[in-house]
């Protein structure tokens, strides 16, 4: 049987911290991380794709699910890297305000959205299928908060995030395919 200090029991019903014990008996608190993502075929160049992300003032904010997403802001530049936006998204009964910075570790393939306000990183990867054709994915990780609220953060956030990024993904699709059609007849 595996005894526990008093801490170590208050922390264990903490479901948002796991307790990795060491060979040694050192005790190590580890915050949990929650990963969402969610993929999708979009039928227009990843090239413009990317195009169609990376610009804050004249893209991006067309492809977000607006019953979701409000009060998008461009603080600061409004393409690529060096971005900073301001937006709340409404979600699971409340509503969270973000301000997140834009970085292009991959120029032209990897798009991350950093919240300075909190732990939360979004990743937007656009792949190359064909001519024709990309793969973008959404991805999100962040900490889960303490508590009874860390626990419902885990077992909610993931399903409510994926049907988010699988509206944002469908919304992607629409404005990329009118935007490569137009760009075809003109």
């Amino acid at each position: 049987m595996k005894y526990y200090t008093n801490i170590e029991m208050r922390l264990r019903f903490n479901d948002a911290i796991r307790i990795n014990r060491t060979t040694n008996g050192t005790v190590n608190l580890v915050m949990r991380r929650i990963h969402i993502q969610t993929t999708s075929v979009i039928n227009a160049p990843a090239a413009e794709v990317y195009t169609l992300l990376a610009d804050y003032r004249n893209g991006h904010n067309l492809v977000v699910p607006r019953e979701y997403f409000s009060d998008l802001t461009v603080e600061q530049g409004g393409y690529g890297a060096g971005t900073i936006v301001s937006f709340s998204v409404k979600a699971g009964g409340s509503t969270h305000n973000y301000r997140d910075v834009v970085s292009e570790p991959e120029l032209g393939r990897v798009l991350v959205e950093s919240d300075t306000l909190s732990t939360k990183v979004t990743t937007f990867t656009v792949t190359p299928l064909n001519d024709a054709q990309s793969m973008v994915q959404i991805a999100t990780d962040m900490d889960a908060s303490p508590g009874i609220r860390g626990f419902f953060e885990r077992v909610l956030a993931p399903r409510i995030l994926r049907g988010m990024y699988n509206k944002e993904l469908k919304q992607i699709n629409d404005v990329a395919v009118k935007r490569h059609a137009a760009d075809l007849k003109g």
